[in-house]
């Protein structure tokens, strides 16, 4: 298993879109920590302690030891990041606490394996679902869950009954959603070739030549 990931923050006082504002332009991000039987809790983190964080497509299934000030690390999830418009710079952080023992409901992004048969025989492959929703307790969540789909002829389809996962993962989708399938190319139907139009000669009667 990877080692988990380690980020530090600071509680904070102090709110208000300004302060925030001027949070952010020295390298602090604003968010928040809250969970089950507990208050929320304010904080500030540094924007360059979550650069390792937000490089990862899989951030929001990526368990965390965040500590506030002096006190111990906390099990956390980021449960809601916010970007500007452009979507390139973090504004705001929500981290979910995680209690031990308890499960969790997480999204986790589909990884498709391989090239399927029909895709080699000139089909597509259409993804119908990119993330699927599980739960778990925190010592046995996942960050992904890959498919094979070398096998897939073209018409055959991959639904959530068929995934594989370890008995301690549930799945929370309808059993028959389609995951993935392979679809016959649709072969374009020519246009009707237009014919020559008849010589005039042929169609327009001569005028009289007079003399």
């Amino acid at each position: 298993m990877a080692e988990r990931l380690k980020l530090s923050a600071s509680s904070r006082s102090w709110g208000g879109k300004g302060r925030a504002r001027r949070m952010r332009q020295q390298g602090l991000i604003p968010g928040v920590v809250y969970g089950r039987g507990m208050d929320s809790i304010p904080v500030v983190v540094a924007e360059r302690d979550l650069s390792q964080l937000l490089q990862l497509t899989d951030y929001e299934s990526e368990l965390i030891d965040l500590r506030v000030d002096d006190g111990d690390p906390m099990d956390v999830l980021v449960k809601e990041a916010q970007f500007d418009h452009i979507g390139e710079r973090l504004l705001h952080i929500d981290f979910f606490r995680i209690t031990r023992g308890e499960k969790l409901d997480v999204e986790v992004p589909i990884v498709v394996l391989g090239t399927a048969e029909g895709v080699k025989m000139g089909g597509i492959l259409q993804n119908n679902m990119r993330a699927v929703k599980i739960r778990c307790l925190p010592k046995d969540l996942i960050h992904e869950l890959r498919i094979d789909v070398s096998a897939l002829g073209v018409g055959d389809s991959i639904h959530i009954r068929d995934l594989n996962v370890p008995d301690t993962i549930e799945i929370l989708e309808e059993p028959q959603r389609t995951v993935v399938t392979v679809l016959a190319k649709k072969v374009e139907e020519k246009a009707p070739e237009e014919e020559a139009p008849e010589e005039e000669a042929a169609t327009e009667a001569k005028e009289p030549v007079t003399e």
